[in-house]
């Protein structure tokens, strides 16, 4: 399989076909954070494929050198961030920085799950989705880049514009107060 940024040469030097195997390969991918992130099920697919338009529009300044993903995820972000200041007047305080969050505990795959771990399982995955979704709009973005696409912090740091430490200081937050929201609510 050939890696991405090799695709988008190819593209550049006219093979149309790269430019679609980017998009499919990147879809899901970019749909889910878009989704997540803003939350918004019907305008979704129009915020995708706004960002496919402006990622096609400025592939010509893609620097090989980073990550392509991280530079569709900051490309998703900021169009997502338009998309949500347009439709819902979102203020500006709403994507300023926030206090939040603990590291996640994952739970170990069974081998044979009962019903009962697969009907826990989900509903966890639900909560959790929930929390999530309660985050600040930056401490949401830093979650669901780091834990839905997999990038580093540093790859994170480039796509939001911040800092290093600011970065994981903020991921560190968002995950101690949805722990702490998710203990509250047992309770």
């Amino acid at each position: 399989m050939k890696i991405d940024s090799d695709l988008v040469k190819e593209y550049l030097g006219g093979d149309q076909a790269a430019m679609n195997e980017l998009v499919n390969r990147h879809i899901k991918s970019i749909y889910g954070f878009v989704y997540r992130l803003t939350g918004l099920r019907n305008e979704a697919p129009d915020i995708v494929q706004e960002v496919f338009i402006k990622i096609w529009k400025n592939l010509k300044r893609y620097d090989p050198k980073q990550s392509f993903k991280a530079w569709m995820m900051t490309i998703a972000r900021n169009t997502s961030i338009d998309w949500m200041r347009k439709r819902r007047a979102l203020s500006f305080s709403d994507l300023s920085n926030d206090a939040e969050g603990e590291y996640f505990e994952d739970t170990l795959a069974d081998s044979t799950p009962l019903a009962e771990e697969l009907f826990e399982k989900e509903e966890t995955k639900n909560l959790i989705e929930k929390e999530i979704e309660k985050l600040p709009i930056p401490s949401r973005e830093v979650v669901l880049l780091r834990h839905s696409e997999d990038l580093s912090f540093e790859e994170i740091a480039g796509a939001i514009g911040k800092p290093l430490n600011t970065v994981k200081s903020q991921y560190r937050r968002a995950l101690i107060r949805m722990k702490e929201s998710m203990h509250q609510n047992k309770h």
